[in-house]
């Protein structure tokens, strides 16, 4: 019999965002690639469209480690931007890392008691060879001030106890979202450096 393709992962990429420490101003993130090459490219990026200052995103990345069926892969820093990852291909790898969000530009990311804010190209790693790979951003509820809500540019579609369900292809308007929530976020294919960037923001309700 004639060998079928596998169909493509609905969830090939999986990045979860949490609030790692508030007064350190730290992102805590879980990147999921469930297809991995054996040598696996991951990059932030040097500038970003629309901003053509160099800005060394990479430089605000902290303790990537990676980690395959519960064993420590070696990570390997290529360059000012890019890593490579040893790891079995074609099984589930997961990468984590913090990121130090202390630049009020809204090119970058900011992280501190009263608000955060993100550009996708702040926090998310793009892995190499994937580029055209579905795209999942969870917005992890964890550690949230009651306080706060979510404002994305995304429209919801579904909600659930603990957390909201956004399609990346409704880019209709801003909207807040309950206080102490958080979201599953899922954005076009073709996720790249070449588009406008995802952008996520928290904020308390009363400052």
């Amino acid at each position: 019999m004639p060998h079928k393709p596998r169909p493509p992962d609905t969830r090939a990429l999986h990045y979860r965002i949490s609030l790692a420490d508030l007064h350190a101003h730290l992102f805590g993130v879980s990147l999921t690639i469930a297809r991995p090459a054996a040598q696996q490219r991951v990059a932030l990026p040097v500038w970003i469209p629309g901003s053509y200052l160099v800005r060394e995103f990479a430089r605000n990345l902290l303790g990537l480690q990676a980690r395959q069926d519960g064993r420590s892969c070696p990570v390997r820093q290529l360059d000012k931007c890019s890593w490579q990852i040893e790891c079995e291909p074609d099984r589930p790898l997961e990468l984590r890392y913090q990121v130090y969000a202390f630049d009020a530009s809204v090119r970058a990311a900011w992280l501190d008691t009263l608000r955060g804010f993100f550009n996708s190209t702040s926090l998310c790693l793009r892995v190499e060879g994937q580029h055209d790979q579905p795209h999942r951003l969870e917005l992890q509820p964890d550690g949230l001030p009651s306080s706060w809500q979510l404002a994305t540019g995304l429209s919801p579609i579904k909600v659930d106890r603990r957390l909201w369900r956004v399609s990346g292809r409704q880019l209709r308007r801003a909207g807040g979202l309950p206080g102490g929530t958080g979201a599953v976020l899922e954005w076009p294919l073709h996720f790249g450096w070449n588009t406008t960037p995802l952008c996520c923001q928290w904020r308390a309700t009363q400052l």
